[in-house]
């Protein structure tokens, strides 16, 4: 029985993007690949996706989200939403070539012939089209539109470390420019939520700890 794999490129010890993700996100980000392997190269939807490593919706949104402000997922453009999430660079490095059944064809053909036909490189690769990112007119936000938007949800976000953020990145979400600014306010408003949550529940089993010392 031929099981699905993928390339892990040594590389990974030496990629800043990898080596300073916290340990959750460097987790969440293998396993991403595992998925994307499982799937064509592509990442399911993000409902898939919270099924597949038992993980809230709102968590894989936003480990998603900075995976992608890492440049190690990208967005791109087909999909049942118009849009879809890959691991950067799918394409180049797990080319075809690398399938169990290409490799037995090749030797099959080896055997009968003594002709043989290389398999496709990196550089072949490269010259094969690659997905493009769907391109919308954006808008950038100014201090005002951030702060009255974060007033009308009462998130608590520094609108002006928003602008900071996002004028530093070049108003880009991971490689592909940003769509939609109010979609990331949400997404910093959702990740603030769940750290707030787990500092409480680290806080809590702290103090339960303490009470079972001193019992």
């Amino acid at each position: 029985m031929s099981l699905p794999w993928f390339r892990f490129y040594t590389e990974v010890l030496e990629d800043p993007k990898v080596q300073t993700l916290d340990p959750e996100d460097f987790k969440h980000w293998v396993n991403l690949l595992c998925l994307a392997a499982k799937n064509d190269g592509i990442i399911p939807e993000i409902g898939n996706v919270s099924f597949a490593l038992r993980e809230t919706f709102t968590t894989v949104s936003t480990v998603l989200e900075r995976l992608c402000q890492r440049g190690l997922i990208d967005k791109l453009s087909g999909g049942p939403n118009g849009w879809h999430y890959a691991p950067h660079g799918w394409d180049k490095r797990q080319y075809k070539s690398d399938t169990s059944t290409d490799r037995v064809k090749r030797f099959r053909e080896r055997s009968k012939t003594v002709t043989v036909t290389p398999p496709d490189t990196d550089t072949e690769q490269n010259k094969k089209k690659t997905p493009t990112v769907s391109k919308k007119s954006f808008t950038r936000p100014t201090i005002d539109d951030v702060r009255d938007y974060c007033d009308s949800r009462n998130n608590g976000i520094d609108p002006q470390a928003f602008i900071d953020h996002y004028e530093a990145n070049g108003w880009k979400v991971g490689r592909n420019s940003m769509k939609d600014w109010k979609a990331s306010v949400r997404t910093w408003e959702r990740s603030r939520k769940e750290r707030s949550q787990h500092n409480r529940n680290r806080a809590q089993a702290g103090l339960d700890l303490l009470k079972e010392i001193a019992r």
